[in-house]
């Protein structure tokens, strides 16, 4: 279900490595990732943000899409390009 899901991306992993949980707060810096739960794509090596070609998943057909990623306020990602660093 999709709530294990964040909670497992989200307080879980925070928890266990002692970091802050993520939380959307007044004044404080955004961190948060918005997905379009409908879309759906085939894995192909050349969408692939990362030097690696290969994947279990490669030719696969999956559901959701993380559209826009938002890191310390600044934007991360969006729409499949990173935000130059």
């Amino acid at each position: 279900p999709l709530a294990t899901v964040v909670a497992r991306m989200t307080a879980g992993p925070c928890a266990a490595l002692g970091l802050p949980v993520p939380a959307i707060a007044v004044d404080a810096p955004a961190n948060l990732a918005v997905w379009d739960l409908a879309s759906e794509w085939t894995v192909r090596p050349e969408r692939f943000l990362s030097r690696s070609a290969n994947s279990c998943f490669l030719g696969r057909r999956l559901a959701g899409q993380c559209m826009l990623t938002v890191a310390a306020g600044a934007i991360a990602h969006h729409e499949g390009v990173l935000a130059s660093v």
